[in-house]
This record gives C-alpha cells, structure tokens and sequence, in this order.
C-alpha cells in the first residue's frame, strides 16, 4: 500500500530511503540475494520474499550473466550520469532494468514518467548507454 508521502515521479520514496540511497539494477539484487542465501546457509533460511525477488530477477535476466551485468550498471550509472548530471539514482536503475536495444524515448518516458523533463535527444542517447548490456550469453 502506498502512503501519501511517497510519489516515485517526484523521487519522494519515503522515510526509509531519506539521503543518498543507492538504487539497483535486477543483476545486482540477483547478487546480492544469491550471496545472503548461501551465506545464510540455503533457501531454508530466508524467507519467502526474498527467495521470490531472487526468482523474479532470475528471470528477468534470463540467461545473461549476472557478474557482467553488475559490472555494466556500475559503468553505466558513471556514463549516464556524464551524459545527465541531475538523473535521479532511481532512473538510472529502472531503465537498466527496463530498456533493450529497440527501446524508443517515449517508451521510457511512459514507463519512467519523471524523464518527461528531458528531450527525447538526450533520452535516446541515454538509452543507447544502457541499451549495451551484456546480452544471453555473454555477447555484449
């Protein structure tokens, strides 16, 4: 349930992510939950959200390989933030996870309403960035 004071289109995302909060691609979350998991002795001992975030972004990565990806989005928040000084750390993370090669800046405006800010030049040139993931397998 979402409370008053959070609207993700005016980068308002609560009290618990106050500050300088480092927003994550699917790749890394994937890492970092394979990582608890096995750390924390296997899927018995975890919970339940956390086994399904970990198979949602096993999915959404599909076969790509997630140590690459990770490396990508770490360059890619560099590089995007070159081309963007003021993109927001939430932007970055939701067009890694959601634009593809063929992606079209209305396509990431419609999915990510805060970039209405920016022309679509500047938008297609960040797509491109992000749009360089590493492919299944490997293949960049």
């Amino acid at each position: 349930m979402e409370r008053e004071d959070e609207d993700v289109t005016t980068f308002n995302f609560g009290p618990e992510f106050a500050g300088n909060v480092e927003c994550l691609s699917d790749a890394e979350v994937l890492l970092l939950l394979t990582r608890t998991i096995k750390t924390r002795g296997g899927e018995d001992e975890v919970g339940p959200l956390t086994l399904k975030t970990r198979d949602y972004c096993t999915r959404s990565l599909s076969e790509r390989n997630t140590q690459e990806l990770t490396e990508f989005s770490v360059r890619v928040r560099q590089d995007v933030k070159h081309l963007v000084d003021d993109i927001h750390n939430f932007e970055i993370a939701a067009l890694c996870n959601l634009m593809s090669e063929d992606s079209e800046p209305e396509e990431a405006k419609a999915l990510i309403p805060s970039l209405q800010r920016y022309d679509d030049d500047l938008i297609e040139k960040v797509i491109a960035v992000v749009a360089a993931k590493p492919q299944a397998g490997g293949a960049a």
